[in-house]
């Protein structure tokens, strides 16, 4: 008896288990495609209007989520600030869940808060994950004209990367 009380639970176990992780992946395949088109987001602008993406210019969009502590995303800003000239012809949307003076201050030290086609945004807790999926920080997600995903980069990712694509 005590033998079938053992085989129960460890079965249990493993059916719950395996239940937890194809519901995982179907999470992850479903966000996938949720993003392959742009999806319809509203964050707060530095100014504290809501930024949609209904407000987007009709060009290459290229969207980060960042932290402003983040040495990765701040090499990023760098670098994209040592070559603003080259991002001029693109919608640059930078997105955070910090708080608007974290934000602010993270735009003034990399000298983009005045760029015309540069827009700082906080997401709400959570609201990042709620419209794109989980996401580390950094990660760049780039749209064509159209609003499609042309491509999605995790970490890290070179300044001339973002304009060939």
């Amino acid at each position: 008896m005590k033998k079938y009380i053992i085989f129960f639970l460890v079965f249990s176990l493993a059916l719950g288990g395996f239940y937890l992780i194809s519901r995982k992946a179907a999470e992850k395949v479903q966000a996938k495609e949720k993003i392959q088109t742009m999806p319809n987001f509203s964050f707060l602008a530095l100014d504290s209007t809501v930024f949609s993406a209904a407000d987007l210019a009709e060009r290459k969009t290229i969207l980060m989520y960042f932290n402003s502590t983040c040495e990765h995303c701040q090499y990023e800003a760098s670098q994209i600030s040592e070559q603003i000239d080259k991002f001029s012809k693109v919608n640059l949307l930078f997105v955070s869940e910090q708080n608007l003076a974290e934000i602010r201050t993270f735009s003034e030290r990399y000298n983009l808060d005045k760029q015309e086609n540069i827009k700082f945004l906080k997401a709400p807790d959570n609201g990042f994950y709620k419209v794109f999926g989980s996401s580390p920080i950094p990660s760049i997600f780039i749209y064509n004209t159209d609003k499609q995903l042309v491509k999605n980069y995790n970490g890290e990712t070179k300044v001339e990367l973002l304009m060939t694509d």
